[in-house]
């Protein structure tokens, strides 16, 4: 399909002449469109947990495979989409907290069952999502913290004698759990 001249500038000179009633039918028609965009204006509007279940069943699809004969179904890139449209969408440092988390109990789910040593771009992102999950977890209040710490411990414990182990700790892992 070709892309489209026109620019967000042309749309919005269009949407700002469109009354209230008719802008909520438009948003009621891309929320019925698919589910990306159902999932995206559910985080940016409703303020509850439930608007993360969809964003981590992409991580799930994408990081958790059942067999080796799966490994063409990891998706890094696909996974960390999801991620990035939830930070779109709304963005809070506790969901993105969450959300990063969650990406390193999936992986290392699928390393701790699954050889993964030619998927070269799984470890990289795991490394990233390591750093990311700190860095969110730092912000948040202690407390809240502690939920997180013991979510990363508890995944990272099957690798303690493992070289992952010392990519949890250069990323802050272990200062996390000091503090």
């Amino acid at each position: 399909m070709p892309k489209s001249s026109h620019a967000w500038k042309d749309v919005k000179a269009v949407i700002t002449h469109i009354p209230r009633a008719g802008l909520i039918q438009l948003v009621h028609e891309l929320y019925d469109l698919n589910q990306d965009v159902r999932n995206f204006v559910d985080a940016r509007f409703l303020h509850d947990d439930d608007t993360l279940v969809a964003y981590k069943a992409t991580l799930r699809q994408y990081l958790v495979i059942k067999s080796s004969w799966d490994f063409d179904k990891i998706s890094v890139s696909k996974a960390k989409s999801a991620i990035s449209a939830y930070k779109k969408s709304k963005g809070d440092i506790a969901g993105m907290a969450e959300l990063c988390v969650t990406y390193v109990e999936y992986a290392c789910e699928t390393f701790n069952e699954h050889d993964m040593s030619d998927y070269g771009a799984f470890y990289s992102a795991f490394d990233s999502m390591i750093a990311q999950s700190c860095m969110y977890i730092a912000q948040l209040p202690v407390m809240i913290q502690m939920k997180f710490v013991v979510r990363l411990h508890a995944a990272q414990s099957p690798f303690v004698d493992s070289n992952h182990a010392t990519e949890f700790a250069k990323y802050g892992f272990d200062k996390l759990l000091a503090e």
